[in-house]
């Protein structure tokens, strides 16, 4: 009776520990400036000065620009591609990327952002679901301990008892210290996600300079898909557009890795 009854005050233990472990990872997100990562175009075509470079990017592109959460947009039943897009204006107009003059529909940054964020919900309710189990199965189980022992008149028993008592009340405070804990730390990855795709992505008319260079990601839903498609650039003063026809259909094969 004496070893059944240590023994489940190691169970305990043992089940302690597992709630209390997760609270050393904590969800992190150190990103890639689009600069640090090596991209070689699949296309490149140069007009009156301007330059424009896109790739498809593939799952290593994307895991090292997002913090290892790149292949979230690549691995879905409805992947989300993502596009680097480079431009270099050496002309002297003062020319307007807009998302609107993409001949494709792009994915929005709420989507985006979706695909990408720490699952806070889930972060919150795992460590109180836990602590639930575990202040009640530690509470009965210290209970029955304690009469075993009493009815046994073994003192190192009914010890055993007050000790898993107090696992009861560990679960107790701890899950509910835990979940905010991750909680807190889940929301803090989903903002610093936000600014990361404020950052990089276009989401909205952005100018260039004369002299000036644009790094940008756009990211394309499956559905909308073309290898083949027109980027519009627009001259501030004329309002003439400048158009770059993509073809990105004989690259195909190396955007799949």
């Amino acid at each position: 009776m004496l070893t059944v009854s240590f023994r489940s005050l190691g169970l305990l233990l043992i089940g302690t520990l597992i709630i209390l472990l997760p609270a050393c990872k904590r969800p992190i997100y150190n990103p890639k400036n689009l600069s640090q990562v090596p991209v070689s175009p699949q296309y490149m075509n140069s007009q009156n000065g301007v330059t424009l470079q896109v790739k498809k990017l593939t799952k290593e592109e994307a895991q090292a620009l997002f913090d290892g959460r790149g292949t979230r947009l690549l691995s879905k039943r409805k992947p989300i591609y993502p596009f680097y897009l480079s431009i270099e204006n050496n002309g002297s107009q003062i020319l307007i990327l807009d998302p609107k003059n993409i001949s494709v529909r792009l994915a929005n940054s709420q989507l985006i952002a979706a695909r990408l964020y720490s699952h806070t919900s889930r972060r919150i309710l795992a460590p109180l679901l836990i602590g639930i189990v575990g202040t009640t199965a530690s509470f009965f189980a210290a209970a029955y301990i304690t009469i075993l022992g009493a009815i046994a008149v073994m003192p190192a028993v009914v010890k055993a008892g007050y000790a898993t008592l107090g696992l009861s009340g560990i679960f107790a405070i701890g899950s509910p210290t835990l979940s905010y804990y991750q909680g807190h730390h889940a929301l803090a990855v989903n903002n610093a996600i936000d600014k990361d795709l404020e950052h990089k992505m276009l989401s909205e008319p952005v100018k260039i300079m004369p002299g000036q260079s644009l790094k940008k990601l756009i990211f394309i839903p499956r559905k909308s898909y073309n290898p083949s498609f027109t980027i519009d650039l627009v001259d501030q003063s004329t309002r003439q557009r400048l158009s770059f026809d993509i073809d990105l259909a004989e690259g195909e094969q190396s955007c799949k890795k």
